[in-house]
């Protein structure tokens, strides 16, 4: 219940780029943290790797507009 109530709190996030997966919204989560430098994904097949391309292509998330991401 806990994760679905999480989940609830970022619907807005997911309504801006709902033309995006789940996968990529969160290998571009990654990419865009200020922390993180580099983000290496796993890939097993080309559907996979194409999905990676793409997130690699969004642009940064901007975390001041989903405080509920921090």
């Amino acid at each position: 219940e806990k994760y679905l109530n999480q989940l609830d709190k970022m619907k807005g996030f997911f309504e801006k780029y709902k033309e995006y997966t789940m996968a990529q919204l969160s290998l571009r989560f990654c990419i865009s943290h200020p922390a993180t430098h580099v983000v290496i994904p796993g890939m097993k097949t080309s559907k996979q790797v194409d999905e990676n391309i793409v997130a690699s292509d969004l642009d940064f998330i901007k975390f001041e507009e989903f405080p509920e991401l921090d």
